[in-house]
This record gives C-alpha cells, sequence and structure tokens, in this order.
C-alpha cells in the first residue's frame, strides 16, 4: 500500500534569470514533488487548478503513478506567480503573486486518502498543512516543507503543525529562524523537543544532512548538473526523499534499523531528483526523467 498523500500548490509560472524567460509554465510545491514520488509509488495530489492549466499527464509527466480522485478543477483561473533570479541563482525577487482559484482552496480528504500511509505537506500556508495533518490517519508518516515567509506570519500555527508530524524539510537559515536559536545543535535540540522524529537540512550544493534525536547521515548532491532554474528544486527534494522512502519501507517500520537505513538512502533519491530539476526551467527536465535515471544518480550520489 504505502500511498503518498501530498498537498502542496499547483501554478503557473514565469521564472526570469540570466538564461532566459518563460511565462505560464506548470509549477508550483505539489508539481515539483509529484513528479518526482510518483515515480516510486502512488502519490494521491490535493490541490486546485482552474481550467487554464494543461491536462496533469502533460504537465507532471507520462509514466507516474498519480490518483487524482481528490485534486480539483474549478471554473476559474489558476494560482500564477512570477519571479526574477540573481545571476547565482540563489536569490530571487517576487514579481507577482495571483491565488486564483488557489485563494478559497480548502482540503478536502475522500475516505481513502485518509489511509494514506505517508503525507507530505507542501510549501504552503500551515493553516492548510494542520487541516489535513487533522483529517489524515493518526499513524501515517507525516512530513513538511516551510519557509521563511511562512515562519514569519504564521508562526504559532506553524509551530502546532510541526508538533504534529514525524519528519520536516528545511534549510539552514529557515532552521534558526523557526527555532529562535543561533546554532545548530540548540536549534535541532527544540525542534525535537516539540516531538519532531526526524528533521532533513538542506545546505544547497553542501548537500543534505538527516538527524534523528541520537543519529545523523549525510549525502552530497549530483555534482555534473548544470543549474539553469532552481525553481522546485527543494519540492523536488522531498519528491524523491518521500517517493524512494514510501517504496523502500513500510510506514510502521521507520523507527527501525532498517527504517533508519531506508531514511539515510532517501537523501541520495531527493538529490538525484533535485538535480534533474535544475537542469531546465520549470519541470520539463524532471517530467522527462524516469524512475531508473533518478536511481542511477542517486548511486552515483552515494559512490
Amino acid at each position: 500500500m504505502n500511498e503518498i498523500l501530498a498537498v502542496g500548490s499547483v501554478a503557473l509560472d514565469t521564472i526570469e534569470n540570466d538564461r532566459g524567460r518563460v511565462e505560464n509554465i506548470p509549477g508550483g510545491s505539489l508539481s515539483y514533488f509529484v513528479s518526482a514520488a510518483a515515480l516510486y509509488k502512488k502519490v494521491i495530489p490535493v490541490g486546485v487548478v482552474g481550467f487554464d492549466f494543461p491536462a496533469l499527464t502533460e504537465a507532471w509527466g507520462e509514466g507516474r503513478k498519480i490518483d487524482t480522485s481528490n485534486f480539483i478543477i474549478e471554473d476559474g483561473k489558476t494560482f500564477r506567480w512570477g519571479g526574477k533570479y540573481a545571476e547565482d541563482l540563489d536569490f530571487r525577487q517576487t514579481l507577482f503573486t495571483e491565488l486564483g482559484v488557489f485563494g478559497d482552496f480548502k482540503p478536502k480528504l475522500s475516505g481513502s486518502a485518509k489511509k494514506a500511509k505517508y503525507v507530505f505537506l507542501g510549501n504552503i500556508s500551515p493553516e492548510l498543512q494542520l487541516s489535513v495533518i487533522d483529517q489524515a490517519d493518526d499513524r501515517s508518516f507525516k512530513a513538511l516543507d516551510t519557509m521563511n515567509y511562512w515562519i514569519d506570519g504564521f508562526y504559532e500555527i506553524l509551530i502546532e503543525a510541526v508538533s504534529k508530524i514525524d519528519l520536516l524539510f528545511i534549510n539552514d537559515q529557515e532552521l534558526f529562524h523557526l527555532a529562535g536559536k543561533n546554532s545548530e545543535t540548540s536549534s535541532l535540540l527544540e525542534l525535537f523537543g516539540l516531538g519532531l522524529k526526524y528533521l532533513v537540512l538542506k545546505k544547497g550544493k553542501n548537500g543534505a544532512f538527516i538527524f534523528s534525536r541520537s543519529k545523523y547521515g549525510y549525502s552530497g548532491i549530483y555534482k555534473t548538473a548544470i543549474a539553469v532554474d532552481t525553481t522546485g528544486a527543494g519540492d523536488s527534494f522531498a519528491g524523491g526523499f518521500m517517493g524512494h522512502l514510501a517504496s523502500s519501507t513500510d510506514s510502521t517500520d521507520i523507527n527501525t534499523a532498517a527504517g533508519w537505513k531506508n531514511l539515510k538512502s532517501s537523501l541520495a533519491h531527493g538529490a538525484a531528483a533535485a538535480s534533474f530539476a535544475i537542469e531546465d526551467f520549470g519541470l520539463a527536465s524532471l517530467i522527462g526523467a524516469g524512475k531508473r535515471d533518478l536511481e542511477k544518480r542517486a548511486r552515483e550520489i552515494q559512490a
């Protein structure tokens, strides 16, 4: 079983950087996650678009394992976002945000979706994340992604959501911001004190770590990937990570020695997915990749 229930934004993006400019291409946190995770395991996406969004198989890639029974297409405009990146692609400026039908989105899970063994809460409002947490099976393995915007404006409800999950995806700056500490160790201790079991710390070009309360693992990146567009790299990382984890580990076995081994190896699969995501604008490179392509890069990263 081990299906992955995933909630997040689906958007039409306009992206500009020194490599070029594209308009109204499929994007959003959920799109990148699904395109990676559904190569490994069936994903139940929970999201909304308007009639102006392309067919999902066209947008997210052929050959994916996707159950769209909880995905909504409404009469209206799809969420639109525009961003301009600095030359090094590390910093971006938001040019516009038009919520469209996403502005009134309220996730409602079907009976079968509530039984999913894995749950991924994409980088969206903590209120929406908490709504899905409260509907999902208490026994499911839940992972959450966030960013400074939500930490700044929705701190209390985000902390509540973090206290109800198993794994948090976060980067260095966000870690210190969320924990209110100025060192990695004290920040980790603060968040584990909320009940969190695992934390994946993304360090960009320096790879990623996974921490539990007593141990850690590390993965580097796929070093030969040429960055064209870094939009969605973190969401793709989460997709590769969760997809591999769900395909290799029963959710009830996560907290075993074998589960920890698979959590560590999932880092490389996340890095592999992210490496494809950055090689072209939007989802173009990621949807052109197959499971074998991701697994090949994961093996090279691990080696």
